[in-house]
């Protein structure tokens, strides 16, 4: 994971990037408004550096053409660009060079995670095997050669652990837990239902601070079950952790504990 530098130390392309959004703002004419919500604090991880930016665009799209990047065909955004954007989102952005007319591209695959009662606590079965897909340069655009193949991976949610031993082995993290619930009671008229990582919300995805439990790490956590780290809060930093539930009541109820988190993979 990147951090935040002095401008000196960003790439060349990612200066040029900030300086058209500089032009450009420069530039409107006068009594020009921008169709809009109110101002949003969001962090763009993009090329290996964290930038903390803020916009008031709708969507992840208008956003990241408004810090001036032109989204290419085949880059990589996560969450995707019709996304709404909340204050405090997590976005990743990929650019992928333009390559020499002819040259192939892999196209990397989507991991997806499903919780199945079928199966223990912790145990975690391959359902799909993922395999990244190639594109090829023709003329100016990207001409697909074969699309990727998504990885889908089932998570034990049944039964409970069976003993101090159960765990052992695994990472474990002593974390101060909140609980959120993913519609407009709790998170306001924008919220969209989606996490930060693109997948939809519900109980057993919770939001972390990426630089401390990674976004796809598999984890159980002490008197909530198994969980999947997919989702990101701009007040979650360190060992802080938010739990989603399935309706706003018991979200409430949660209040705040602190909680054993096992870090699965």
């Amino acid at each position: 994971m990147g951090r935040l530098g002095s401008p000196g130390a960003l790439p060349a392309w990612l200066i040029a990037a900030a300086t058209v959004a500089a032009m450009l703002a420069c530039c409107r004419p006068a009594g020009w408004a921008q169709q809009a919500g109110p101002e949003k604090h969001v962090t763009l991880e993009v090329g290996g550096d964290l930038l903390e930016l803020t916009t008031t665009a709708q969507t992840v799209g208008e956003a990241l053409a408004g810090w001036g990047f032109q989204l290419g065909r085949y880059d990589r955004l996560f969450p995707p660009a019709e996304a709404l954007v909340t204050d405090g989102a997590y976005i990743t952005y990929e650019p992928r060079p333009k390559l020499p007319a002819g040259e192939k591209v892999p196209l990397p695959f989507a991991t997806t995670f499903e919780l199945d009662e079928a199966l223990p606590v912790g145990a975690r079965c391959l359902v799909q095997e993922g395999r990244p897909g190639w594109a090829q340069l023709v003329g100016d655009a990207y001409e697909v050669l074969e699309e990727p193949q998504e990885c889908a991976i089932s998570v034990g949610s049944g039964g409970e652990p069976t003993g101090t031993g159960y765990w052992s082995g695994c990472p474990v993290l002593t974390m101060s837990a909140t609980a959120y619930y993913p519609g407009p009671e709790d998170l306001g008229a924008g919220a969209t239902g989606y996490a930060a990582s693109g997948i939809k919300a519900h109980y057993g995805v919770v939001a972390v601070d990426p630089t401390v439990i990674p976004l796809g790490t598999m984890l159980y956590i002490e008197g909530y079950g198994s969980a999947v780290a997919g989702d990101v809060g701009g007040a979650l930093k360190g060992n802080k952790i938010d739990l989603c539930f399935d309706d706003y009541p018991a979200a409430v109820r949660f209040g705040r504990h602190t909680v054993a988190v096992y870090v699965l993979e």
